[in-house]
């Protein structure tokens, strides 16, 4: 199955999960949200070209009742380090290059509880990520897939809502996998912490 199929049997499975949750009340979030994340997939060819963590931006839109909902979280966040090569252990050659990362996760989650301040959730689902890792002479770009599982909390005043989150996801670049060749790596998952707030309507 090549990427735009994939992408589209996301799609269809997220539009199916949010049509279920969305007829218990018809209620739809809208929301912004900061994260920091730490590869885990990927962490020894990040810490090496990159070091230090990622800090994704993004929007997320929600739809469900107070069981079950639907969620679609998509976001950009971007490295910049140095490439390296191993000799055996990894020396800077002084080429500058750049990653960016660009995640779309669609997820079916449920709530717990039925009343009180904070609802928890867990949930899990399919993540596509547009990557890009770029030098002076060379770009790799693919569009990746994977799955996440994620739980979190949220709570609701009014029509506004905020909340946080924590997400652990795989992704598998297959043999496209820029310089994370070197380092024997093909995954580009990771483990995100994440907060978010918005509007509810």
């Amino acid at each position: 199955m090549n990427a735009r199929a994939t992408t589209r049997l996301a799609l269809a499975g997220w539009l199916a999960g949010a049509t279920v949750a969305g007829a218990e009340t018809g209620r739809y979030f809208l929301g912004a949200q900061i994260g920091l994340f730490e590869p885990t997939g990927f962490a020894d060819s990040f810490d090496a070209v990159y070091g230090g963590s990622l800090v994704p931006l993004g929007v997320r839109f929600e739809v469900g009742g107070p069981r079950w909902f639907a969620s679609l979280a998509a976001a950009q966040m971007e490295a910049d380090g140095e490439r390296v090569v191993l000799v055996p252990q990894p020396v800077g050659t002084g080429v500058a290059t750049e990653l960016t990362l660009r995640p779309f996760r669609f997820t079916v989650a449920r709530r717990f509880r039925d009343a009180g301040a904070w609802r928890p959730y867990v949930g899990g689902g399919l993540t596509v990520l547009d990557w890009r890792e770029s030098t002076s002479f060379e770009t790799v770009s693919d569009i990746s897939h994977g799955y996440h599982a994620l739980g979190g909390a949220a709570r609701q005043r009014g029509r506004w809502r905020w909340g946080g989150e924590v997400v652990a996801s795989r992704v598998d670049v297959g043999s496209n996998a820029g310089l994370l060749e070197q380092f024997g790596e093909d995954d580009l998952g990771g483990v995100e912490i994440a907060v978010y707030a918005g509007w509810s309507f």
